[in-house]
């Protein structure tokens, strides 16, 4: 009987003190980063994808274009890339290290003798949609590509941009326009109806990363724009003609 109750005791200390492993996010998708840097925010756009236990992908700034290896550990994630700079600049070596919570990223960067910093940057949300494919409905292709009026509202804003789109397949890039900030690049993606792209903004000196995700019909676009940790709301769109 005694042996019998130290086992029950040392089963119950093992599961008190043992904990639960943590699971690795995950960083797949298109990412809108901005860089700070001595002269100033540099934008980017990464790509992360998963090659059977690896994650590869790509970066784009105005600086050129690498491809990337990534690791990710818990919420942490290292990137590492040589980029051959545009205009016969020669190669940055280029490590990243950050954190991923949610859709939002944000970490330091270091890039050897030509310099070091922090980096922040976001993803529109993925999808939660979990229905079986074989009882959903095929969605229409819809072309978004020209200009869209846009109107934002948030609980504390309300403003009225316009964004040009181009669709190249599934890929959209294209430029938001704001009558007070100025112009901004976006990409993102459309998968049938759904769109999600994500615009790279710097207001006076901030970088700000707005991510848009909704869908598309004849009537025009509708969904929810996120602007990081200061404000969410809804949007809508009409093409211009």
């Amino acid at each position: 009987m005694k042996k019998f109750l130290v086992a029950i005791v040392a089963g119950l200390v093992l599961a008190v003190a043992t904990p639960a492993l943590a699971q690795n996010v995950d960083p797949t998708g298109t990412w809108a980063l901005s860089f700070a840097s001595a002269q100033g925010p540099i934008e980017a756009q990464m790509v992360i994808k998963k090659e059977a236990d690896k994650f590869t992908g790509s970066i784009a700034s105005e600086l050129g274009e690498a491809p990337i290896e990534a690791a990710v550990k818990d919420k942490a994630i290292s990137v590492g890339f040589v980029m051959t700079m545009a205009g016969g600049g020669g190669s940055l070596n280029v490590t990243m290290s950050g954190t991923i919570d949610g859709d939002n990223i944000r970490g330091s960067y270091d890039a050897g003798a030509s310099g070091s910093g922090e980096f922040s940057g976001s993803r529109p949300p993925k999808s939660t949609d979990t229905a079986p494919a074989a009882t959903t409905a095929p969605t229409e292709k819809v072309d978004v590509s020209g200009m869209w009026a846009v109107q934002v509202t948030t609980s504390t804003i309300s403003a009225s941009p316009t964004i040009t789109l181009k669709q190249d397949g599934d890929k959209l890039t294209g430029e938001y326009e704001s009558a007070q900030y100025g112009k901004f690049p976006l990409a993102g993606t459309i998968n049938g109806s759904k769109v999600d792209f994500v615009v790279s903004m710097s207001i006076e000196g901030n970088a700000l990363n707005a991510a848009f995700s909704g869908t598309a019909d004849k009537d025009g676009l509708k969904g929810s724009v996120s602007y990081g940790d200061f404000a969410e709301g809804t949007f809508t769109a009409t093409k211009k003609k």
